[in-house]
């Protein structure tokens, strides 16, 4: 959705774009397939912050996806359900539903888990990008937000270890890492859905066409099945991209959203410095995602309103840290919302963590 909307913005505001996607769909974890008659997502989960005037829901609008895209609410009561240890722990949309549906599982912890949830809209109102006001002065992240980690902000909030555990119980949404996640990501991304949490009526490649269309009626060109094999560069700038077809293309201004490794792999100038390439390169890899995903049969199985996080161990942390005898610790089940409403599921996805090299062997 980045390389999208940057286009967007650009051909919305007068620039002449052209982007270039190696694959068959545009959209990256937009995009959808087909199995068996029966659509499935890759990437996109469910969103929050959608209700009228929220932030994402403005961002729709600016984007002009309204009336493309529809969304339907996940169960307000309970958006997500945390399964650890034998018990299940929902999370309600809005702070005051928030903590007042988990204190019936912690009654003791009531004033702590009020003093979270007023703390994380602290951290996400400090920012002008919450409330899409534009920041008069350049913005800058508090120091605490982004060098304390998420299960120390938890910790600072109760002793209780369970709810602990419980409160961070979302954390394969941002491949957390005990001790290194900073806590501004945690606080965003939990805001948006307790906010107002919402799935894609009939896929999120809804998104992808209509910002396709878009960038086209904007005079913008957008070509699939077309990967970039190298980035042209002079003494000065980067000049052009190369095809992997052999054909060169001229441009004032490249810009890459792909992972920053592989950009440096198609940029063979001395305008990277070694020091930087080698930095980068050399970066430590988030942890990846293992897909299952399931069709059936008509009529069987109840549509679920809310998405499960189930943990089999003694913590949420570390799912990257298994052997192939424990494998996996945890997953995430959820159902993509039917085009037509239905109390039946057609499909359904298992996300359980994987350590990247293993997808790269």
């Amino acid at each position: 959705m980045g390389g999208l909307t940057c286009g967007y913005i650009l051909s919305k505001n007068g620039y002449k774009v052209a982007i270039f996607e190696q694959g068959a769909q545009f959209g990256g974890c937009l995009q959808t397939f087909k199995r068996q008659g029966v659509k499935f997502e890759t990437g996109v989960h469910y969103i929050g912050s959608m209700g009228e005037g929220q932030t994402l829901n403005r961002f729709f609008h600016y984007l002009s996806l309204f009336p493309d895209i529809q969304v339907s609410p996940l169960d307000p009561l309970g958006f997500d359900t945390v399964s650890f240890k034998g018990e299940q722990y929902r999370f309600a949309a809005g702070y005051e539903n928030f903590a007042d549906v988990l204190s019936q599982k912690f009654p003791a912890e009531r004033n702590n888990l009020k003093r979270y949830v007023k703390a994380m809209q602290a951290v996400v109102q400090s920012s002008p990008f919450h409330s899409s006001n534009k920041a008069i002065e350049p913005f800058q992240l508090s120091s605490g937000y982004a060098t304390t980690s998420v299960n120390d902000f938890i910790a600072s909030f109760t002793s209780d270890e369970l709810l602990q555990n419980v409160l961070a119980g979302m954390v394969p949404l941002y491949a957390g890492k005990k001790d290194k996640t900073p806590l501004y990501v945690h606080a965003f991304i939990n805001d948006s859905n307790i906010s107002g949490a919402y799935r894609i009526v009939g896929g999120s490649d809804r998104i992808a066409d209509s910002l396709v269309r878009s960038i086209r009626s904007f005079g913008g060109e957008l070509f699939a099945s077309n990967k970039v094999k190298k980035v042209i560069c002079d003494s000065f700038k980067s000049v052009g991209i190369l095809l992997e077809n052999g054909t060169q293309i001229a441009a004032d201004h490249i810009i890459s959203n792909i992972h920053p490794e592989a950009t440096l792999d198609m940029i063979d100038s001395n305008l990277i410095r070694p020091i930087y390439r080698k930095r980068i390169c050399e970066m430590e890899q988030t942890v990846a995602n293992f897909t299952v995903y399931l069709k059936f049969r008509k009529d069987t199985v109840a549509y679920m309103n809310h998405n499960y996080f189930h943990y089999n161990g003694k913590q949420v942390w570390n799912g990257e840290k298994y052997t192939e005898n424990d494998w996996p610790h945890g997953y995430l089940y959820l159902h993509l919302c039917p085009e037509q409403p239905s109390q039946y599921a057609q499909t359904a996805k298992l996300l359980t963590i994987i350590r990247f090299k293993k997808i790269t062997q």
